[in-house]
């Protein structure tokens, strides 16, 4: 092989192997990137039942629903105040009802947290839920309201809506439960925090849930 024909040749394959360098380096970062697996969790319910006063009490009560794993932490918590028996201000307007505060602390070590949401849901309909809106009683550290119904029954579920900026996160608010009966009902609500939580390769999407009942007796509980 002369020497023009060889120089051909080197050039040839210099040209493939370019040519092959661009095409794996378009095939790579052209790609889409995989979308993350989704998982869900839902921790066992933690129970809390009061017996229904029939005075204006205060009741010094508090529960808190955990889940933990690895580095990450969600606390779910209710301190319960007191009860009013035909209060005349609002949201209680001559009924009934409960005033207590649920809480939750979120914290992971890594990824983002895309969203808190904090639901409160009815299981009867004799009854209606307020959430405080104002600054006092509305507390949040590393987050911000996105959404929010503060009114809740039985077929809308009074909920709201936080976007952390951190991987650790507290909120905190005031909620009114009303009983639209004369005291001769029990009453049950679902608080539920669902903590949307998403690393590089997974979506998780957990849900810690407490009951909190208000009974007429909790006698052989």
């Amino acid at each position: 092989m002369d020497w023009s024909l060889r120089h051909k040749w080197w050039i040839l394959v210099a040209l493939l192997g370019t040519i092959l360098a661009i095409a794996l380096f378009a095939f790579k970062f052209g790609q889409t990137p995989e979308e993350p697996t989704t998982e869900t969790f839902t921790a066992e319910a933690v129970n809390l039942s009061i017996e229904r006063p029939s005075d204006t009490i205060n009741i010094p009560q508090e529960v808190q629903n955990e889940w933990t794993q690895e580095e990450a932490s969600i606390i779910v918590g209710i301190k319960v105040f007191s009860y009013c028996e035909g209060a005349g201000s609002a949201p209680f307007m001559d009924h009934d009802g409960l005033t207590f505060a649920t809480y939750v602390n979120a914290s992971f070590g890594h990824g983002i947290i895309d969203s808190i949401l904090v639901s409160f849901h009815l299981f009867e309909g004799n009854a209606s839920v307020f959430l405080s809106e104002n600054p006092w009683a509305l507390e949040l550290e590393n987050a911000t309201i996105v959404a929010m119904r503060n009114i809740g029954t039985n077929e809308k579920d009074a909920y709201v809506e936080a976007k952390p900026s951190s991987l650790s996160c507290n909120i905190q608010d005031q909620i009114f439960w009303v009983f639209l009966d004369e005291n001769n009902e029990d009453h049950q609500m679902e608080i539920k925090v669902q903590v949307v939580h998403q690393n590089r390769t997974t979506r998780k999407i957990t849900t810690v849930p407490i009951m909190l009942e208000m009974r007429l007796s909790t006698e052989g509980d």
